[in-house]
């Protein structure tokens, strides 16, 4: 059974409505990406873009998305995946660039050390044109 380093931002975090999704797994601590990326609210979740969603929904993608890193296992990411809609095509999970990150725990997988190493995760990615969403800045606060 394989492990995964996920980099979670909004619903999924500590604290709000889907972080009993993690009950089981590895928090790792607390991450921020590189400047490439944007976050815009869509009902009540916040839908991370890169630019080229961002481009083409018009909008500019170079904010620093704050966020918390999971180690997780196969059965984890199935369940993530059903939660964020991939079958949908509402989210697909796919490399996030990191920047800083903070460790308060340590992994127990060395594919999870490779990520921290290289600075990327895997992350819930919006597909869909982001149509009048509000900007959310760097930090989803909403609960």
């Amino acid at each position: 059974m394989g492990k995964h380093l996920v980099f979670v931002y909004g619903t999924l975090k500590r604290g709000f409505s889907r972080n009993n999704a993690l009950r089981e797994q590895r928090y790792i601590g607390i991450a921020r990406t590189q400047p490439q990326y944007a976050m815009y609210g869509y009902g009540g979740y916040p839908a991370l873009v890169d630019k080229t969603l961002a481009e083409a929904s018009g909008v500019n993608a170079e904010n620093r998305i704050f966020g918390e890193l999971y180690e997780v296992d196969d059965s984890c990411v199935v369940e993530l995946d059903k939660i964020e809609g991939t079958d949908k095509g509402l989210f697909e999970r796919r490399e996030i660039a990191l920047g800083e990150v903070t460790m308060t725990g340590l992994p127990t997988d060395d594919a999870v050390w490779k990520g921290l190493s290289n600075k990327t995760a895997q992350a819930y990615f919006f597909k869909r044109k982001l149509n009048g969403a509000a900007d959310c800045g760097s930090l989803w606060v909403q609960k």
